[in-house]
């Protein structure tokens, strides 16, 4: 176990002291069992409203090495980097580049998005609301079997009109028109990716640096690419194993599979975003805190609208233009979370306990979640001296 704790300056959006000290026992006992149960590897962050703060990681980076998790290490963060869209999306708006009412082929143009169904009546907002009716592309049977099927090749560089193609034919029409339901999808992400590439005329990574990553001092993040991530783990459907990957690799038929190296642009828009706990601690504060919008579209950023969408474990979801909130036994969360292909992540906003937390880890579709470390933070918070767990400050 490696931890320490850390002190956030109130108003500042990155962790800017730390004074190395053995941290409290009790947040580090929830990443402990959560290890036992399954995960990896995990890293968490936690910040109480009056300014102190937790951070630590238990398990490994590694199986296969047992070398230990670091601060420093680089996850996929696959779930959290949604709101990074959205942020972008409306600083955009903000400076009158694009309108969130402005439809998606008006600003990306049809070739590239015309054989999607109903595109040429989803806006910005509806895919920011998750109501714009489009299947994800990442549960396809076609996307899945590209990925993960025989012909598995971590190194493939997916384009956003490849995943596109996969919504794009008869087996996935949507059942509802934009804004006529909510349906959580990772194409409108992708969706708002194309837009803004669009109307900036620069790649998305390109305005991730300028808009987010530089102005908050996120040295240790970047868009894309396999380099520097620690391997991340995947316990693989049983129909993928016996007829995809699994007739390739055997590897594949034992436990979790070691997915180091694949390229995360399969992801892009919806989740490429390689970065570290520290500094999506540091987004984290500077989202919750308004530093990255205007005061309207901050309000929309937290705001939720209906209608709800529950997910297939029972959690019934509430969107914002942005953000997920959901009900939890300390009160509203809201931020965002999700998984895929070996890495999991999440960043919630609890203001009834008053604290913000982050949390991540290099492992997916196994039992063992990262829902095991929300809970036990919200379960300590709840019943424990907060003084004596965030080590007296």
């Amino acid at each position: 176990m490696n931890l320490n704790k850390m002190l956030l300056a109130p108003g500042l959006s990155a962790v800017l002291a730390v004074a190395a000290c053995s941290g409290p026992e009790d947040f580090s006992a929830v990443l402990d069992d959560a290890v036992a149960k399954g995960l990896p590897g995990v890293s968490l962050y936690v910040r109480s409203d009056d300014g102190a703060v937790w951070i630590g990681q238990a398990g490994v980076s590694s199986v296969e090495d047992g070398t230990p998790l670091k601060r420093d290490d680089k996850f996929l963060a696959f779930g959290v980097a949604q709101p990074f869209m959205a942020v972008t999306v409306m600083q955009m708006a903000d400076e009158g580049l694009l309108s969130l009412d402005d439809t998606v082929p008006i600003l990306a143009g049809l070739d590239l998005v015309y054989k999607v169904p109903n595109v040429q009546k989803i806006t910005l907002r509806h895919a920011l609301l998750h109501t714009s009716g489009v299947f994800d592309y990442v549960e396809t049977f076609g996307f899945q079997q590209a990925f993960l099927g025989s012909e598995y090749n971590p190194d493939r560089i997916w384009t956003p009109a490849e995943t596109l193609s996969f919504i794009s034919g008869r087996g996935y029409r949507p059942s509802f028109g934009p804004g006529e339901r909510l349906e959580f999808s990772n194409s409108n992400a992708t969706l708002l990716g194309v837009a803004v590439e669009a109307v900036s005329g620069r790649t998305l990574g390109e305005e991730f640096q300028d808009r987010i990553f530089d102005p908050l001092g996120m040295t240790s993040t970047r868009f894309g690419g396999a380099d520097g991530l620690i391997p991340g783990y995947v316990s693989l459907p049983a129909n993928v194993v016996e007829y995809g990957i699994g007739s390739k690799l055997s590897e594949a038929r034992d436990g979790l599979f070691n997915l180091f190296g694949v390229d995360p642009s399969w992801a892009w828009a919806a989740g490429g975003i390689v970065s570290t706990i520290t500094d999506l601690a540091g987004f984290s504060e500077a989202l919750f805190a308004g530093e990255l919008l205007s005061p309207d579209h901050q309000q929309a950023l937290i705001d939720v609208q209906p209608p709800s969408w529950t997910r297939a474990d029972g959690v019934v979801m509430e969107f914002s233009m942005g953000l997920m909130r959901r009900q939890t036994d300390g009160g509203p969360a809201i931020g965002h979370e999700g998984a895929g292909a070996g890495f999991e992540s999440m960043m919630y906003r609890l203001p009834d306990l008053g604290i913000t937390m982050v949390a991540v880890t290099n492992s997916s579709g196994q039992k063992a979640t990262l829902e095991l470390v929300f809970q036990g933070v919200i379960d300590l918070v709840r019943s424990g001296d907060r003084a004596a767990l965030f080590g007296g400050f």
